[in-house]
């Protein structure tokens, strides 16, 4: 179990993957490498015979696909993840223990509630957060960071903000925990679509017991829409109001879906464009020739004072207008999948579900753990965990489906089937996430301040207005907001107990670089004299126009693009330069 192995044989007492098919599933992924199409038409398979009762392993080729608009997958690399046996490793094992153990606790009650506070003050003493000053390397190398966390900066994405600031903590700090665009009315056309979702009940986890546990990781094909509500009546449908309604919004959702919503929100509602934007600060949705704006917008208002466009006679459409944003938030997803897909595919990095089992079978059940799993200081972190203490208390008192049985360490899963059947380093949701925000805030003016903020209930019945005394600091902007909702979406993926947060945070920097990659590579085929700036999940400057990518003040040394050029494979390798950014 220390390397992903879901969906091959495990033996029934110790949890250990089948030597020899998890040898033969290494080799096969080795022949891919070294000779992806050949392989591929010779049938690659990585299980010694087919069985329709298992599930499928998820497109492990997808990674080697070329792409015609940015560089080849495997150029894209990021940092080992931490090792199994490391402090780091048990850290975020923890912080998994007590998104699983809050997971029903409103968002709107998290100020006053008391296992909150405790999530906040254990998490507070643990190195969960990569090094600031080495963001790149491998944290095995590097170590970890512990930040001071607070009810108010829990769970929560922005952590990267601490590279252009020192002093910074948690820069998403401010607001609801849930971004905006998760909440507001998605204008559709002639539509308006309100943001109430399927959800899955309270109370109901999977994986508690061992049997159980044991039959998924041997890749039980398991029914994934169980314990759903509101699938057939529409009032019982709710505003996202808990880490479970997170966490089942990214079971179902289309990998672009936010990032559509939130770019047809910023549209619908008049929010104007990035100062660069050749066009001026107004957006034609329509192409019809004039403003489709609310003339008593106050975030456009507000942003009226930036200077004359450079084309007053025209607007932007097909180029640096609506149906451009539209189409890139969604067209850079794919590109993003395949980078990510090459990297989990490399790193076989091993679930949270499986390495709790080995928690389980160590600390719960005193049984020595292959490959000598936990040093005496992993290990005493994890015994001196409030999170596993209480889990292991909670057991037999309604916490999972199952009422009468011995105490376990296993992680509580909000999904039945677990986690899906491909490696967890990195995440698929965090990448696109990553890359989809980049695209929008090259779009929008991210400076502006987003208006009218709401918060929903704790039954998640109603939307109300977001009281909160950072309300009017003038820090709930649209860059902060659309930073939010990446957080939001990848991080929900953990509270569902499926990934790591380091998972979480390389992913969205691979994202970030897909986007300029794809971005730059756009910037040689406009006629349009312009100049993006925006800035990065680290909170340094990204400046794009045509041909030339700046970063922090500093040119990048990008091959040379001419006007409608398409870079020749020997010269489309961008991918380690755009390392650099954070």
């Amino acid at each position: 179990m220390a390397r992903f192995s879901k969906g091959l044989d495990h033996d029934p007492t110790t949890g250990e993957v089948n030597a020899s098919q998890f040898q033969l599933f290494v080799d096969q992924l080795k022949k891919l490498n070294a000779d992806p199409g050949q392989v591929a038409k010779r049938g690659f398979q990585l299980r010694s015979k087919t069985c329709d009762s298992l599930r499928r392993f998820v497109n492990p080729q997808s990674g080697w696909a070329l792409d015609t608009e940015v560089t080849d997958p495997c150029c894209y690399v990021i940092p080992e993840p931490p090792d199994l046996n490391s402090q780091e490793e048990a850290a975020e094992m923890i912080e998994l223990y007590w998104m699983a153990l809050l997971r029903d606790v409103p968002f709107a009650q998290w100020d006053d509630h008391p296992l909150v506070a405790a999530a906040a003050e254990e998490l507070s003493t643990l190195p969960l957060f990569i090094n600031r000053d080495a963001p790149n390397e491998n944290p095995t190398n590097a170590g970890f960071e512990v930040i001071p966390i607070t009810s108010k900066s829990l769970f929560r994405g922005g952590e990267l903000a601490r590279f252009a600031d020192q002093t910074a903590g948690i820069s998403e700090s401010i607001g609801p925990y849930l971004s905006q665009f998760l909440l507001h009315e998605i204008p559709y056309g002639t539509l308006r679509i309100p943001q109430r979702c399927i959800h899955a009940a309270s109370g109901i986890d999977y994986m508690t017991e061992w049997s159980e546990w044991l039959h998924v990781q041997d890749g039980e094909r398991r029914n994934p829409n169980q314990n759903l509500v509101g699938q057939h009546d529409p009032s019982q449908r709710r505003y996202l109001s808990t880490m479970r309604d997170l966490a089942t919004y990214v079971h179902y959702d289309a990998l672009y879906e936010a990032y559509l919503n939130a770019a047809l929100i910023l549209l619908g509602s008049g929010y104007p464009t990035n100062p660069g934007n050749p066009y001026g600060p107004g957006c034609s949705v329509m192409g019809t020739g004039q403003d489709q704006r609310p003339h008593d917008n106050e975030a456009y208002l507000k942003s009226a004072d930036r200077g004359s466009p450079k084309y007053p006679d025209q607007d932007g459409f097909g180029t640096f207008g609506g149906p451009q944003v539209l189409s890139q938030v969604t067209e850079v997803a794919t590109r993003a999948l395949k980078a990510v897909w090459r990297q989990k595919w490399t790193h076989l990095r091993l679930r949270p579900e499986a390495y709790s089992g080995l928690v389980h079978r160590a600390i719960v059940d005193g049984v020595p753990v292959p490959y000598e799993a936990f040093d005496i200081e992993v290990e005493r972190i994890l015994r001196a965990s409030c999170a596993l203490d209480r889990l292991t208390a909670s057991r037999g008192k309604g916490r999972s489906r199952h009422r009468d049985h011995d105490p376990s360490a296993l992680l509580p899963m909000a999904f039945p089937e677990g986690s899906p059947t491909h490696p967890s380093y990195g995440a698929g949701h965090a990448t696109v996430a990553g890359a989809c925000v980049t695209v929008l805030k090259a779009f929008f003016d991210g400076t502006v301040q987003f208006i009218g903020p709401v918060e929903a209930t704790a039954d998640g019945q109603h939307l109300v207005p977001y009281q909160g005394m950072d309300a009017h600091s003038g820090k709930m902007t649209v860059e902060l907001e659309l930073n939010k909702l990446a957080a939001n979406i990848a991080i929900g993926r953990n509270m569902a107990g499926v990934h790591w947060r380091s998972d979480y945070t390389q992913s969205v920097l691979l994202g970030q670089r897909v986007a300029v990659d794809m971005l730059y590579r756009k910037s040689a085929t406009y006629t349009e004299d312009y100049c993006i700036r925006f800035n990065s999940f680290g909170g340094k400057p990204i400046e794009i126009q045509a041909g030339q990518v700046k970063y922090a003040g500093k040119k990048l040394s990008l091959p040379e693009l001419k006007r409608g050029e398409c870079l020749e494979p020997e010269r489309c390798n961008i991918a380690n330069e755009l390392k650099s950014i954070i």
